[in-house]
């Protein structure tokens, strides 16, 4: 009987801790965390190539053998800025607790990404979180647009 009792015992703590670990990841508003998190990550690969091709246009600027125009000058400084932008939110942006976000199958996938601290909040204030930091990538994603698209006019 007492072998019984204890089977029952240990199957009844698994039971609890699984219980307790899948209702975490079920919770309605970390999953649309997780979604919000994913629209961001898919907003910063979109962005990243144009970031990076002024960045280039930024080096080739620099590397000039004459006196920079204002202008010139103007648009080294909008995209530095850009990259310290950037950097901030990579370097800040935080993982939602309990979900996987990356598609390692991905051949393109940077390995040496950070995935900023980590954050004990809420399900509720975990969405919030997400949400400001979808919201920043989006206004960095706009900046870098309207910059590359100057950059072409001139």
């Amino acid at each position: 009987m007492k072998i019984i009792a204890q089977l029952l015992s240990y199957g009844l703590a698994a039971l609890l801790v699984t219980a307790c670990n899948t209702s975490k990841k079920e919770d309605p508003q970390l999953k649309e965390a997780a979604d919000v998190h994913l629209e961001a990550m898919q907003i910063e690969k979109q962005m990243k190539p144009q970031l990076a091709e002024l960045v280039q246009l930024k080096n080739s600027i620099n590397i000039q053998g004459r006196e920079l125009t204002a202008e010139e000058i103007a648009l080294v400084q909008q995209i530095e800025a850009l990259e310290a932008s950037y950097s901030f939110w990579e370097e800040n942006h935080v993982e939602v607790p309990g979900y996987d976000h990356h598609d390692h199958d991905d051949h393109d996938h940077d390995h040496h990404h950070h995935h900023g601290p980590k954050l004990d909040l809420s399900p509720a204030d975990m969405l919030l979180v997400q949400q400001e930091f979808r919201d920043s990538i989006r206004a960095i994603q706009q900046r870098v647009e309207a910059t590359l698209q100057a950059a072409k006019q001139q």
